[in-house]
């Protein structure tokens, strides 16, 4: 049976279905979230950091080692860049996510593709001058979006400042990512050596501190479902963006900001007020916008 034509937009019935993967993603981001906002001091940051990744490390490990790819990655000083600020998007999550609502951190995180804009327009000037008002103005309504939903949680500035650096460390993450795949670097030898990093300095700087449980940490049910978790988002991820449309994964990737507020109105009681509706609705639409036009 031959695959169904694409439409001038890139869809067809194979496409549509793939970009569910992306909304699978959305959903187990924002478990994620809830799982580590419900944990609040029961683990440190450095516990979850180092067990987050572990099943990431294994299988990617796994894979790399009996389909006989070498673990010699082709450019070090991009890897490091992706391992440097990737890491320190995760431990500002964490941060964030243990004392923000989890609506809040959630869409503040996934700002990230707003400073990526940013960063493209001035290092890198990837922007046709035909789309830069039009971006520079959604650049500006996401802004105003992330005013309006940070009202009710001013008080804790300093962790939503935390936030917008991890949305910029991740977007940074995103353009070592990008320049990794322009020269055929494999994503899963990538995913190899961040999630290694990651274990390691997680169980690292655990094993200096008073309260570390060291390696006990990795056998942790909760910490284990967390990582076992991450990985299935990882590969739900892979699977919709390079499968499913690009259209469709644009206005599907920022479901992770709506399971995030489903979520924190089941099992945390949390609600939004009115201003902070409206910025949620501003800054999705701002994100799925964004895409479209570049």
């Amino acid at each position: 049976m031959k695959p169904e034509p694409h439409t001038k937009n890139g869809l067809n019935r194979d496409s549509i279905k793939a970009s569910f993967w992306v909304l699978a993603s959305g959903f187990l981001a924002a478990l994620c979230g809830a799982i580590v906002h419900g944990s609040g001091n029961q683990y440190t940051i450095y516990e979850i950091l180092g067990s987050r990744y572990v099943c990431s490390f294994l299988f990617s490990g796994l894979y790399l080692l009996t389909a006989g790819i070498s673990l010699k990655p082709k450019s070090i000083p991009l890897l490091l860049g992706r391992i440097v600020l990737g890491t320190l998007a995760v431990g500002l999550w964490i941060a964030i996510t243990r004392i923000l609502p989890i609506s809040t951190a959630q869409a503040l995180i996934y700002t990230a593709p707003v400073f990526t804009l940013i960063f493209s327009i001035i290092y890198r000037r990837q922007v046709s001058s035909t789309f830069s008002p039009i971006l520079a103005a959604l650049i500006f309504a996401a802004a105003f979006g992330v005013y309006l939903i940070t009202q009710p949680v001013l008080s804790n500035w300093l962790y939503v400042v935390l936030a917008l650096c991890g949305a910029a460390c991740l977007s940074g993450a995103s353009l070592f990512l990008k320049a990794m795949g322009k020269i055929g670097e494999n994503p899963l030898l990538i995913v190899f050596y961040f999630s290694m990093i990651s274990c390691v300095l997680g169980v690292g700087i655990n094993g200096v501190t008073d309260d570390s449980r060291e390696l006990s940490m990795l056998f942790d049910p909760v910490l284990m479902l967390l990582s076992f978790l991450t990985f299935l988002q990882q590969i739900s991820v892979t699977l919709g963006w390079s499968r499913g449309s690009p259209i469709l994964n644009a206005l599907c990737q920022n479901s992770g900001i709506l399971f995030a507020v489903l979520f924190g109105w089941m099992f945390f009681d949390e609600s939004l007020s009115g201003l902070s509706s409206a910025g949620l609705l501003l800054l999705i639409l701002c994100l799925s916008s964004i895409p479209l036009l570049r």
